[in-house]
């Protein structure tokens, strides 16, 4: 899915609004880091990872209609880093 550019985009969105709506209805949960992989990338021990923060305030603005999908990949884009699970 991750090697789909347009798969990727429209998937990591879908992500980012969930978590983000769940983070912010339920601050208790004290997320920080939202982890995303797809199951060739985990396969091989790799995904990205997105502050929390982030996540709430592109889902946020996306649903008062302050950002339109584009802009809210360019934010989720910018914050969205690789990561590499520990050997075994």
């Amino acid at each position: 899915m991750f090697a789909a550019p347009v798969a990727k985009k429209g998937w990591v969105i879908v992500v980012v609004g969930a978590v983000g709506k769940v983070a912010s209805d339920h601050p208790s949960l004290g997320c920080k880091t939202v982890v995303m992989s797809d199951v060739d990338s985990a396969k091989q021990g790799r995904g990205y990872v997105l502050p929390c923060s982030t996540a709430r305030t592109v889902q946020r603005d996306m649903k008062s209609g302050k950002l339109s999908v584009d802009s809210a990949w360019k934010q989720i884009e910018g914050a969205l880093k690789p990561m590499e699970a520990p050997p075994k």
